[in-house]
């Protein structure tokens, strides 16, 4: 994998990261309540991954939750280098910056919204703001911000009076916890790149897309399929490593052009260089097996079939598999459809 493709990417450390707590055993087993990813566009080009300064851009949390609870949302949007989120703080507490936010429950309405110097704060799964001046690019040539939040399954989010009391969600610094009897949050980070309207820093970047997913019997010949039209399998009772159980092989399709190529500064030479994306795919299931929970593009395969194999499991019933990709840069989509066992 490329230097570039390796970065950190929300969608992917945080289904990592949430698949080392609580009951998660694999990282493509769905068992509790997951973030995804953040798919950020354009409100004026939804297809367009990187805003402008000046244009609205509309953020929103992709989240799976094998309850199916109520999600709440808050987001925290930085938009200046100078501002120092760890100065944050409530009125409760002593501030060392220039934040300070009551301990109160946000996110009861929906459509929450507060503008301060350097931050903006909103409520929503789906939320919109203006894309600000940043305060120039990094060394690569690209301008940012840095966007904070917290995603509260089945219960209420609260700024944090104080660190030590039980029954709250550890954010990691996050000055938001997760409240509720039965709730689940997670906080999570993410980098929106701000495009440049000379386009020729990397920053301007298309989703991409997954146009359809197709599905078949390991071997043989795979059809599209969607909510509407699922795939069929049988029950599996013999679950071992061994199984001869039949396996139904799930492949994704994209749109032409979701690996783009793209200039980027490199921060050692300061000459622009030309990179290739490469596409992340996460997989995921809340019953049976996977042989996997990620495919990648490679330098060896630079365009690879991001495919999997599903065991159903020994009873019988829907199942839910849900894929997300992701392009290194932001860029972001997903796509869920239902696997019938019989």
């Amino acid at each position: 994998m490329s230097r570039h493709a390796a970065r950190s990417s929300l969608a992917f450390a945080l289904a990592l990261a949430s698949a080392s707590c609580g009951t998660q055993t694999e990282v493509w087993q769905l068992t509790d309540f997951r973030i995804l990813g953040v798919r950020a566009s354009a409100s004026s080009e939804p297809a367009r991954n990187s805003p402008r300064r000046g244009e609205r851009t509309t953020l929103e949390l992709v989240t799976a939750d094998t309850r199916m609870r109520n999600v709440r949302v808050a987001w925290l949007i930085v938009d200046s280098a100078a501002f120092a989120l760890p100065g944050a703080s409530t009125d409760g507490g002593a501030s060392s910056g220039g934040l300070r936010l009551p301990s109160i429950d946000l996110c009861d309405v929906p459509e929450f919204s507060l503008d301060l110097p350097g931050v903006s704060l909103r409520c929503g799964e789906r939320s919109e703001f203006t894309v600000p001046s940043t305060g120039g690019p990094d060394s690569r040539g690209r301008e940012s911000l840095t966007v904070f939040g917290m995603a509260c399954a089945g219960g209420r989010i609260r700024v944090i009076g104080s660190n030590s009391e039980a029954g709250t969600t550890n954010t990691g610094g996050v000055p938001f916890e997760c409240r509720g009897e039965g709730s689940r949050g997670w906080p999570f980070q993410y980098t929106l790149l701000v495009g440049s309207t000379a386009g020729n820093t990397g920053n301007d970047n298309m989703h991409p897309r997954i146009t359809g997913l197709r599905a078949g019997p390991m071997g043989g010949a795979l059809a599209p399929v969607t909510m509407e039209s699922p795939p069929t399998i049988a029950a599996c009772a013999d679950q071992r490593r061994d199984t001869q159980c039949p396996r139904l092989r799930v492949e994704v399709d994209f749109n032409e052009g979701a690996r783009e190529r793209y200039p980027e500064l490199d921060p050692n030479t300061q000459m622009l260089v030309t990179r290739d994306e490469r596409i992340v795919t996460g997989f995921i299931v809340n019953r049976g097996k996977l042989s996997g929970g990620f495919r990648t593009d490679s330098n060896a395969e630079p365009i690879s079939v991001m495919g999997n194999d599903f065991l159903p499991p020994a009873e019988a019933g829907d199942v839910r598999l849900l894929v997300y990709t992701t392009d290194g840069r932001g860029g972001f989509d997903s796509r869920e459809i239902l696997v019938r066992v019989q």
